[in-house]
């Protein structure tokens, strides 16, 4: 067997031919793995590569694994390369390409390229193929020293507290007729809340329409569902929601145009209330619900159910046998008829090794250059030596690392600088502390400390406005700062802005549930909005921690008295009895 690393567009461009003949005939090949598929996602995946096994006879390919490449950091073993399954975190399934008659050979190929590879982690995520490949890989590795671990998907708890399991991905079979479907895959009070759906799509006097996406019209469905989903998202998971909305927007159009994306909308007049997107395997014959969105205000019909109900109408009818959910054990999906699969996601560690060649990969260098500017910028010493120590043994010869080191030394200076301004300030000499801190930024200006420290001078002072916004940058550089969030909850309570201090100071306490200052801040806040049993929580919470803290052994003591004092005035008056006449 000859491995080949294919990591070019031009490379990828030229084994189509034989990806296609191989999708077509390995049964666990999916949408997500198909070509165009696949150089789409490699347009926007950043690193990637495809390991490509070949016969030494006659050349043919005999499997594809496509990979993503990413620099990991972590405080104990510095730098790293980490891969990723070639289609993650965007497509449902990930997986890898095997001709069914050359299975052993071809895994045992991938399994030594993998092998000779430099990385410490593979994310064995998502991956959707017989549990037989799965352990044939296994094997192998862990043959040779690696280290395989199960990863533990948090539960995603629902509105209505359902703590949904991520290994669960829910699929239904079709029937040849939709009229088989509804009375031999659903349950009664489903089956009737489906007909009854069907009803007031018919009825006139809801103008209520379905429609697919065809040329004229995808981008304008599209533009729905992004708006739909924005509004769905964004409050809750702002990262994760602009994450997917610029995957959406960069693969949905080219989806379409290569044939393999279909789009349904539901509607009320003009206003669309539903639009759900699917990837479709023609040869397979299946259908996959991808990504859905809805608007949330519209309760009946159900929009959700309506526009399922009327797509696996039009899949059964087309001749479509397999109609996919994704991941989720969402009540909703079995109410569709749904059964389940169990897709875990894998941890594969490399034997511990010293030997930077083996762990971080040649091309990772311009993103430890990058990352090691960051930790300069914002004047995190640590991280920047280890990350610095590590790059100059295992790139000797560049020089940026050289330049970044003398810049580290002179961090280490200013570390010195900034120990003067703290303890300054620590003295109460405000300006004095404000200058240094000034400095420092002046020559670095990311560093983290100075612009927290310079935010809580500005505090201290009454200088609320000027205050959040130096914190706030602060924690740009360090989002989970727990002293920054707390200082920031404060300005934010001092501002007068109460909802976003109390979300802070959650935050906070989320990250370091002991954390005093926050405690007592958010206690405090609390009973200042009059919301005594919760600020009482806090300044107990705080006592298990501190007994004899004198701030919250005082707010407890005086937020009892006037709980009592409160429920006594709220029981109703005793009846006098009259006395004699």
């Amino acid at each position: 067997m000859q491995v080949e690393v294919i990591d070019t567009p031009s490379d990828f461009e030229g084994v189509k031919d034989a990806w296609d003949a191989l999708f077509a005939r390995d049964p666990d090949a999916h949408c997500f793995l198909s070509w165009i598929w696949m150089a789409h996602w490699f347009e926007r995946a950043g690193a990637w590569s495809v390991l490509a096994v070949r016969q030494k006879t006659d050349g043919r390919y005999i499997a594809f694994l496509p990979l993503r490449r990413r620099t990991d950091f972590s405080e104990e073993l510095g730098f790293s390369t980490s891969l990723l399954m070639g289609g993650a975190y965007f497509a449902v399934y990930t997986g890898f390409l095997c001709d069914p008659q050359e299975e052993e050979a071809a895994i045992s190929a991938l399994a030594e390229a993998l092998c000779l590879a430099p990385w410490r982690q593979l994310d064995f995520h998502d991956v959707f193929m017989s549990s037989r490949r799965i352990e044939l890989l296994f094997r192998h590795l862990l043959q040779r020293g690696y280290a395989i671990d199960k990863v533990v998907r948090p539960r995603h708890v629902t509105d209505n507290g359902d703590r949904i399991d991520h290994d669960v991905y829910a699929y239904v079979d079709l029937p040849q007729d939709f009229e088989t479907y509804l009375a031999t895959s659903l349950g009664s009070r489903t089956r009737q809340d489906v007909r009854r759906a069907l009803r007031d799509l018919d009825d006139p006097v809801n103008d209520l329409r379905v429609t697919e996406a065809d040329a004229d019209t995808i981008d304008t469905h599209l533009a729905f569902f992004n708006d739909l989903w924005g509004k769905q998202w964004m409050a809750g998971q702002p990262k994760y929601a602009t994450w997917l909305l610029e995957c959406a927007r960069h693969m949905l159009p080219n989806s379409f145009r290569a044939g393999v994306l279909r789009v349904f909308a539901l509607w009320q007049g003009g206003r669309p209330l539903a639009v759900h997107i699917y990837l479709i395997d023609e040869a397979r014959r299946q259908f996959v619900c991808f990504l859905v969105s809805r608007d949330l205000s519209f309760r009946k019909p159900s929009p959700g159910l309506l526009l399922h109900a009327c797509v696996i109408r039009q899949a059964i009818a087309e001749g479509f046998i397999s109609y996919d959910l994704g991941t989720g054990d969402f009540a909703y999906k079995f109410r569709l008829g749904a059964g389940r699969r169990i897709i875990e996601r894998f941890r594969i560690l490399s034997p511990v090794n010293d030997d930077l060649e083996r762990v971080l990969d040649n091309a990772s260098l311009s993103a430890v250059q990058k990352q090691v500017e960051t930790f300069l910028k914002s004047g995190d010493i640590a991280k920047a030596g280890l990350g610095l120590r590590q790059a100059r043994q295992r790139w000797p010869g560049e020089t940026a690392f050289r330049e970044q080191a003398e810049r580290l030394e002179a961090l280490k200076r200013h570390a010195s600088d900034f120990a003067n301004a703290s303890a300054r300030h620590r003295a109460g000499h405000l300006d004095a502390a404000e200058r240094e801190y000034r400095n420092i930024l002046s020559l670095v200006p990311r560093h983290f400390g100075a612009m927290h420290q310079l935010g809580l001078v500005c505090l201290q002072r009454g200088e609320a406005h000027v205050a959040r916004d130096w914190i706030r940058q602060a924690l740009d550089i360090r989002p989970d700062s727990v002293p920054a969030l707390c200082n920031y909850a404060n300005a934010l309570m001092a501002l007068k802005d109460f909802p976003a201090a109390i979300k802070t100071y959650d935050r906070a306490l989320s990250i370091d549930p002991a954390h005093a200052a926050s405690l007592f801040g958010r206690g405090g806040l609390l009973k200042s909005i009059g919301r005594f049993d919760e600020a009482l929580r806090d300044f107990r919470a705080l006592l298990s921690h501190q007994p004899s803290h004198p701030g919250a052994v005082a707010a407890c003591a005086a937020l009892v008295e006037q709980v009592v004092a409160t429920q006594r005035s709220e029981e109703p008056a005793m009846a006098v009895e009259p006395g004699p006449a």
